[in-house]
């Protein structure tokens, strides 16, 4: 019986040595031919590697989860937003109606780390405010900020949230006509 442990603890070194060896040979393998690339495709190659799912997702196929539809703020009164998500010739596009403003234009979806939703992000939507990181007087630190054009929210299979504004320690503000910090749309109708 000791034999056969003894035999058993010696096999099950090795492979668990060979399979370290193995990993330890893909990693020179991929500096090799790293080292031979230009740095562009060097650093690309590197970007891809870190994380393929965070690719634009253009087509609504192997989605995973349905994601066109009406998209409504039901949280306030004085927070009306309707928020359509739909496809147009392969290409994800967005219908976005409140209070002040009406915009239609594209957006795209990324996977999220966790693999369970995406990020949604609405192209050309101006944000109402950003003065962005202050200092301990309330006084912007980057006096030269521009104001950013895409609003980004977290998709799931319910609906979509949007964190409208920051903190004392960065100051922003994404939709001005609505005074919520989380703007929660839910999904309605398909």
């Amino acid at each position: 019986m000791k034999k056969a442990t003894i035999i058993f603890t010696l096999i099950f070194t090795l492979a668990i040595q060979s399979c370290v060896k193995k990993d330890d040979k893909q990693i020179e393998n991929t500096a090799r031919v790293n080292a031979t690339l230009p740095d562009s495709l060097t650093k690309q190659n590197d970007s891809l590697q870190r994380d393929s799912s965070q690719k634009n997702i253009t087509e609504n196929n192997d989605l995973l989860f349905d994601i066109e539809g009406l998209y409504q703020s039901r949280d306030n009164a004085s927070c009306k937003m309707d928020l359509k998500l739909y496809y147009s010739e392969g290409k994800l596009k967005y219908d976005l109606i409140t209070n002040n403003q009406t915009r239609t234009d594209f957006a795209t979806l990324t996977l999220d780390k966790k693999k369970e939703g995406y990020f949604v992000t609405l192209k050309n939507i101006k944000w109402s405010k950003n003065i962005g990181a202050v200092d301990s007087e309330g006084n912007a630190i980057d006096k030269n900020l521009s104001l950013p054009d895409e609003i980004q929210g977290s998709l799931d299979k319910n609906g979509i949230m949007i964190q409208n504004y920051g903190n004392a320690m960065n100051d922003y503000e994404k939709f001005a006509e609505c005074g919520l910090k989380y703007i929660n749309l839910i999904k309605v109708a398909k």
